[in-house]
């Protein structure tokens, strides 16, 4: 099992693609400050939400849109094979 990554750059927008290549490959728990902190897209296949009492357990299906506060502790188990999401960075990146 495995977690791929891709990061993603487009003109000022920054992100990461996440690759999961089967079910049950996960994304550990982590926390983001204001500074680094980022929306997630799931853009395909569905996965588990893991971290904290207020997300643990959530499902999230291809096309949902989540806004992480800053200091939220999350994670992601794949629930599919193949399952995929970006992660785009709410700070512009300077020039």
């Amino acid at each position: 099992m495995a977690l791929l990554t891709k990061s993603i750059e487009l003109g000022m927008l920054r992100g990461t693609g996440y690759f999961y290549e089967q079910a049950g490959d996960q994304l550990p728990v982590h926390v983001h400050d204001a500074s680094s902190n980022h929306i997630t897209i799931i853009s395909i296949g569905s996965f588990r939400c893991v971290g904290n009492q207020e997300i643990e357990g959530r499902i999230l299906e291809q096309g949902q849109v989540v806004d992480w506060p800053d200091n939220q502790p999350h994670g992601f188990v794949a629930l599919v094979d193949g399952a995929k999401m970006v992660q785009i960075s709410k700070h512009y990146a300077s020039r």
